[in-house]
C-alpha cells in the first residue's frame, strides 16, 4: 500500500476511534470509560496518523539527487556513486524509510549524503525532533529513566543506549563549540 493511501486509512481510523469512543461515553453512562483510557486511545490513534503523515512527506523528499556531481567542500567535485537506505525513527514512533543518493570525493576522499543535511539527521537514527527531545531528556535524568518518559509522552520506545549516544555527542559538540568561542575570545597577549 502507498504512502497516501497509509494516510487516508489512518485518517479514516482516527476517526473511528473518536466515534466509537463519543458513542461510548454518551450511550453507556454507566460504564464510560474514564479520562485517561479516552485520552490514551486518541493519542494512540494520532501516533498512527503521525506516522503515515510521515511516511507519505519523507518519501516526497525524494533521495537528494541532483545530478551527477555536486559541489565537496575541498573545493573539487564529488561524483554520485550510489542510493543508500537508512531508517530512521520519527516522533510518533514509526521508522522512516529513506533513500538517500550518495557522493563521493575521489579529491579528498570524503562522502556525503546531501538529504541527511537537508534533513539535519544525524548519526542516532532519529529525526530532528526526537532526537531534541530525546537530548534534552537525557541531560536531565538518567538514559534509562529518559528513555521511559519518551515512551510514557510520546509511546515512542528507545533504549537508554539511544538515549545516551544522542546525549553523550551533543555534549561533545558543545564542549568543542565553548573550547573554539574561549579561543577566540583570546587575544594574542593573553584573554581579554
Amino acid at each position: 500500500m502507498d504512502a497516501p493511501m497509509r494516510l487516508q486509512q489512518s485518517v479514516q481510523q482516527f476517526l473511528q476511534v473518536v466515534e466509537d469512543l463519543g458513542r461510548r461515553v454518551r450511550e453507556e453512562p454507566g460504564g464510560r470509560a474514564d479520562l485517561r483510557t479516552v485520552e490514551l486511545a486518541v493519542r494512540e490513534s494520532l501516533r498512527l496518523v503521525g506516522q503515515a503523515a510521515m511516511s507519505q512527506l519523507a518519501e516526497a523528499y525524494g533521495t537528494g539527487r541532483s545530478g551527477n556531481r555536486q559541489p565537496c567542500a575541498c573545493g573539487s567535485q564529488a561524483r554520485f556513486k550510489a542510493v543508500h537506505a537508512r531508517q530512521v525513527t520519527d516522533l510518533y514512533g514509526g521508522v522512516l524509510q529513506l533513500q538517500r543518493a550518495y557522493y563521493f570525493c575521489e579529491a579528498c576522499g570524503q562522502g556525503m549524503l546531501p538529504l541527511d543535511r537537508q534533513l539535519g539527521l544525524g548519526p542516532e537514527e532519529l529525526t530532528p525532533a526526537l532526537a531534541d527531545i530525546v537530548e534534552t531528556l537525557g541531560v536531565i535524568a538518567p538514559f534509562e529513566s529518559a528513555a521511559r518518559v519518551v515512551e510514557q509522552t510520546l509511546g515512542v520506545q528507545l533504549s537508554g543506549e539511544r538515549v545516551r549516544r544522542r546525549t553523550e555527542r551533543i555534549g561533545a559538540l558543545c564542549l568543542v563549540e565553548d573550547e573554539l568561542a574561549a579561543q577566540r575570545a583570546c587575544t594574542p597577549g593573553g584573554c581579554a
